[in-house]
């Protein structure tokens, strides 16, 4: 039986108002925190004063009851010989007086409350203050985790005096860059600072039964927002006394609903052996963590608060302590490859669907730059918090790190109903194993799985407007929407007048009135609110199938059907505001960045550019001045929150002028496992400039371009490697050189070595192939290739083929892998047979439809092929002599008139071929002259081996009527070229202005467009070249191709690389900017074909460069994007 001295105080403070219902204040951080200082004077006089007044005999009773427990444990008797029987008494009477006080005085309650400043303003902790956070303490005995029967008392952050502790100090408090003296006095190393300058930590180094937590009120930005942070925690573990451990603790407690969403919690016998250092000094051992990532997973809605509640306690025991550290919460948590604790994600589940796959992903634990494997992976299956199942064979892939379990009925025994999933994964780091788990796939209890997923209908949640106006379907509406809706027509018309029914439906013009929402099915029907558990978020009680609600508000809805095991839920929020502002300096005609020192004045403006004052908003700087503007500085971040005195709407934003030259500082780390390094990129550039470029020399003779590589080395040695950091601040190039000497000891030459073997599953006509590689560790697998026997191939791992009839087939399965030396290759050949194919034949139905805008029309092809046929062509003819090979072309006409477009599918089911046609004539009218334009625009690459070289690539635009009949360059040395795509090697570093001319002509009459930008050249040592040598051959080697050019969807990118070594691919726009990395990766020698998406890309319609690079070779091709 646990025993609990605590209950008495749930009773005695029964009045006092939990955090978990707070609400924003609307003081300013800093006058809330003068406040919170002004009432701790009083509270330590209140105390002082009734320190010598008797208190009730059952809160000592209770505390007796609790030693009495414990009295048989010789080592706890020891421990609490340490402490004073005076100095508990007083630690329980100073918490009892400071809760009483706050009984007596409910008024002083307010101050303490959580102050929400908006999204999570100062969660970086760097304004250096309280802002945003509020604390509470209380005293701990056992409980741990579950923090059950802890009565928690507001108090003042950064105060000296603490009433839970056996040793004053201070609980929490604003902490500086530097090393953690506790962890460094027993021989370690802890930070106590995540990034930035200031972190806050949680509950203090001095023993004690206190247990001390922080709230801070993230507001969501958008739905179902997961809350990440940083921590660390610092453990003096005794090493017993389970259930009273020292803990660290983290949850997300929805504001309105109460409702705790997630949380995790470690102690000193429960923690992480990953990220977890450990160190022995005498009976005690110390415990801290490298600071990680966590991310709490929250459902709500847009506009939401949730309260992040975290706490740390000392020994329940009092001679042993915790504390921790927390850092920049809402940002994002990213894996770091020397040590990160690992993560498990399940995917969401469609329960209204058979389901037979549980899928999801895990990141990789790493400890000392170790990298884990993994050691087990099981999906539990519960119902009601009840585990019903445990599966263990899951499908991994072990490159992509996803994993799926197969789902049958037959998992769930006897079981109806909903379910719930959980994912455990255990990493494993030489022996050494930690685990991590997901829990839910969907929110809500056993909300995962259906075993009847007919039974769960969707339902939607819509406002008034929509029965504003019931002309002609008043039939068609719910009876009691329609009373509903009259009856706030009604309310409103009383209130405002006639003149309301001359605004139409408008909640937004009527911001201080609720309005009504309701839960309808398909049918337009609302729905049954007797048979249903109704729940709305804002109105808890409320249990109708329609409810009212403030503009500006939101709400989370759930429907549950009890009887046969369903939940559905969704969220509703009405945004009235449109609230946008912008902080402009006031410093128009000056450069700030010619005078560092000399502050500017801002001020803040309105989408429309009208500058905002005192009369109509209020202002919260960054500073904490509430001014409309302030005097700022270069290379300084200010933000400001604008809330609308009328409205109440809120609105961010930040603002810096930044000043600084091109800076890079290259540096790496490395860890050395037999012949194989991992190396860690770390180096860094300032805000100004970016890093475009690494290069690596590994010194026996390899190179990368990598920002992390791995190598392998043949043999032992000691290898001076270098890395060559390249940044460019938008005018110039500079880089940094960095050497280590790296030592190969314990090297055994691994060869490349492969054994697949594959699995399949036959289902009529159709086969799911599983391809396995059987690599060992040192080789890494290129590519796959299938041939199923059939006259058709794939190139994809784990392929699904459909055979055109019944046979005898022949399947091959080949791998190709390297070593990094070596390339090995290895078939394997097994026959199906299928027995219970129907004939299907090569068989299409092609359609077209199209737009027709002026001159432009934009066709749509489909196939409607069959299950066997697969398509190998579309062609188009669009009757004016023109063609195309696209699915979805864009076609300009020159004139009006009726034109016979055609479209053709070619296709194969393997082993016949087959071509179907459809034709339609189209009509157009309204094609007007079209003038001649061009606009001209170029970019220039550098060549990799000659600074001096750079080469050039036009990227002009016509109108659909224009051709291009001629370039003309000027280089800006002297020199020139009417080539539309030259190289060129200028005669030494400088800055050039570089010029292209592009002249059209639309048949009749002639245009022309001139563009230039400057050109840098840095680092150039011209040499002279031999006859018949130019830059343009390192332009030819890769063999590159692009296909189909124009494309609006998929484009095929096809290379011939001419022997192993890194190559990076990417798109630039037709300004020569970055947009997308296709590929960086080493790559065989022979041929390679890389697949592009532009429409999932949403690209705009444009001109692209397609940019293939290695070490000596580079390649670019211009394409054209058809959106």
């Amino acid at each position: 039986m646990r025993t609990n001295f605590y209950k008495i105080w749930l009773v005695t403070l029964l009045a006092i108002v939990s955090f978990a219902n707070v609400l924003a204040q609307s003081q300013p951080a800093d006058q809330r925190y003068k406040a919170m200082l002004a009432e701790e004077v009083k509270i330590t006089e209140y105390i002082e004063i009734h320190m010598s007044d008797d208190i009730p005999k059952e809160v000592y009773d209770l505390f007796a009851q609790y030693q009495e427990k414990h009295g048989h444990d010789h080592e706890r008797n020891i421990e609490l010989e340490k402490v004073s029987q005076e100095d508990l008494d007083r630690g329980v009477k100073r918490l009892y007086l400071r809760a009483l006080y706050f009984k007596e005085n409910p008024k002083a309650l307010e101050v303490f409350q959580p102050m929400v400043l908006g999204p999570c303003v100062n969660g970086d902790l760097e304004l250096g203050n309280y802002a945003g956070f509020s604390v509470e303490s209380g005293l701990y005995g056992v409980g741990e985790c579950t923090i059950a029967g802890i009565t928690f008392v507001p108090e003042t952050p950064g105060t000296l005096e603490t009433p839970n502790t056996i040793d004053p100090g201070i609980n929490s408090q604003i902490m500086n860059v530097g090393p953690d003296p506790i962890v460094a006095s027993y021989g370690g190393s802890l930070a106590q600072v995540h990034a930035g300058n200031h972190s806050l930590r949680v509950n203090q180094s001095n023993r004690g039964l206190g247990v001390n937590r922080v709230i801070y009120p993230v507001v969501l930005t958008q739905p179902n927002e997961d809350i990440a942070f940083w921590y660390s925690f610092v453990l003096q573990n005794p090493n017993n006394h389970v259930n009273s451990q020292p803990f660290f603790r983290a949850r997300a407690v929805h504001q309105t609903t109460n409702v705790e969403q997630d949380f995790f919690c470690e102690t000193g016998l429960q923690r992480n052996n990953f990220t977890t250092a450990v160190q022995v000094s005498g009976n005690d051992s110390l415990i801290w963590t490298v600071w990680r990532c966590a991310e709490l997973e929250v459902s709500g809605n847009i506009g939401d608060t949730v309260l992040l509640d975290i706490t740390t306690a000392d020994c329940g025991a009092s001679a042993h302590w915790g504390y921790s550290y927390i850092d920049d919460i809402c940002t994002e948590c990213v894996a770091d490859s020397c040590n990160y604790q690992g993560s498990i994600d399940l995917d969401p589940t469609d329960t209204c669907s058979n389901i037979t796959q549980v899928c999801g992903s895990y990141d990789l634990a790493a400890f000392q730059c170790t990298t884990a494997t993994v050691n087990n992976l099981t999906l539990n299956i519960y119902q009601g918090g009840i585990l019903v199942n445990t599966l263990t064979s899951p499908t991994i892939d072990l490159v992509n790190q996803t994993f799926c379990f197969n789902i049958s009925p037959g998992d769930f025994g006897a079981y109806t109903g909903g379910f719930d999933f959980e994912a455990n994964i255990t990493f494993d780091i030489n022996g050494s194993l930690n685990t991590e788990t997901d829990l839910n796939t969907n929110p809500g209890p056993d909300n995962d799985y259906l075993t009847d997923p007919d039974c769960c209908p969707q339902y939607r949640i819509l406002d008034c407007c929509e029965y504003w106006d019931l002309s002609g379907r008043s039939s068609q509406v719910d009876r009691k929407i329609q009373e509903v809706v009259a009856k706030y027509k009604s309310n409103l018309r009383t209130k405002y007048g006639a003149w309301v029914d001359t605004v139409g439906c408008s909640p937004c013009t009527f911001p201080n009135d609720i309005f009504p929402i309701f839960i309808v099915d398909d049918n337009n029907m609302l729905i049954d609110d007797s048979y249903f558990d109704i729940n709305w978020s804002h109105h808890p009680g409320w249990t109708a199938a329609y409810d009212w609600i403030m503009p500006n508000q939101g709400t989370i809805v759930t429907v549950e059907d009890s009887l046969l095991g369903c939940s559905w839920t969704d969220s509703f929020y009405y945004d009235c505001c449109d609230l946008d502002v912008n902080i402009v300096p006031l410093c128009t005609t000056c450069d700030p960045c010619s005078n560092p020192g000399q502050p500017f004045f801002m001020v803040v403006e309105d989408q429309n550019g009208n500058p905002l004052s005192t009369s109509g908003y209020s202002f919260l700087w960054s500073n904490a001045s509430t001014a409309s503007g302030i005097n700022g500085t270069v290379n300084t971040e200010y933000w400001v929150e604008v809330t609308d005195l009328q409205t109440g709407c809120v609105a961010l934003d930040t603002f810096e002028i930044e000043c600084c030259d091109c800076e890079a500082k290259a540096d790496f780390t490395f860890s050395v496992g037999k012949c194989d390094v991992k190396f860690v990129n770390e180096s860094a550039t300032n805000s100004c400039s970016q890093i475009t470029d690494y290069m690596w020399d590994f010194g026996d003779g390899n190179t990368s371009t990598v920002a992390n590589p791995n190598h392998s080395y043949s043999a032992n040695g000691t290898y001076n490697v270098c890395l060559i950091t390249v940044a460019y601040d938008g005018t110039t190039r500079c880089t940094d050189t960095v050497c280590q000497k790296v030592t190969i000891k314990d090297c055994d030459p691994c060869h490349c070595t492969l054994a697949p073997y594959m699995d399949l599953s036959i289902e009529e006509c159709e086969v799911k192939f599983e391809g396995f590689a059987g690599n060992n560790a040192c080789t890494q697998v290129l590519q796959y290739y299938w041939s199923f026997g059939d006259g058709t191939n794939s190139s994809a791992q784990n392929p699904v083929h459909t055979y055109p009839s019944n046979g005898t087939y022949t399947v091959c399965f080949t791998v190709e892998g390297t070593d990094g030396n070596d390339v090995c290759k290895q078939t394997i050949c097994k026959e199906i047979e299928i027995k219970d194919c129907k004939d299907c034949p090569c068989d299409f139905e092609p359609k077209m439809d199209y737009q027709i805008e002026k001159c432009e029309v934009r066709f749509a092809g489909e196939a409607n092929a069959n299950s066997c046929t697969k398509v190998d062509k579309y062609y188009w003819d669009f009757g004016d002599g023109t063609t195309s090979t696209l699915q979805n072309p864009v076609h300009t006409y020159a004139t009006n008139g009726s034109y016979t477009v055609c479209f053709t599918v070619e296709g194969n089911n393997g082993q016949v071929k087959c071509k179907e046609e459809v034709c339609e004539v189209i009509n157009i009218q309204d094609c007007k002259d079209c003038e001649c334009k061009v606009e001209s625009n170029f970019i220039g690459l550098f060549g990799i081996q000659d600074p001096c070289t750079v080469f050039f690539n036009e990227s002009a635009m016509t109108n659909e009527c224009t051709q291009i009949t001629g370039y003309k360059w000027d280089f800006g040395d002297g020199t020139g070229s009417t080539s539309a795509n030259p190289s060129h090697s200028f005669p030494g570093d400088g800055v050039y202005k570089v010029c292209l001319t592009v002249y059209g002509s639309n048949g009749t009459v002639g245009c022309k467009d001139e563009f230039c930008k400057e050109i840098t050249i840095q680092g150039c040592k011209p040499v002279i070249k031999k006859s018949g040598s130019s830059s343009e051959d390192e332009l030819n080697d890769f063999g590159a191709s692009v296909y189909p050019n124009p494309f609006n969807d998929e484009l095929s990118i096809n290379f011939v690389n001419p022997s192993e070594q890194n190559v990076e691919i990417t798109i630039l726009n037709a300004s020569g900017k970055q947009i997308a990395l296709i590929s960086n990766e080493k790559r065989a020698a022979g041929k390679h074909e890389i697949q592009f998406n532009g429409a999932e890309m949403n690209l705009a319609h444009g001109v692209y460069f397609v940019v293939i690079r290695s070490n000596n070779f580079l390649s670019y091709k211009k394409v054209v994007f058809n959106k």
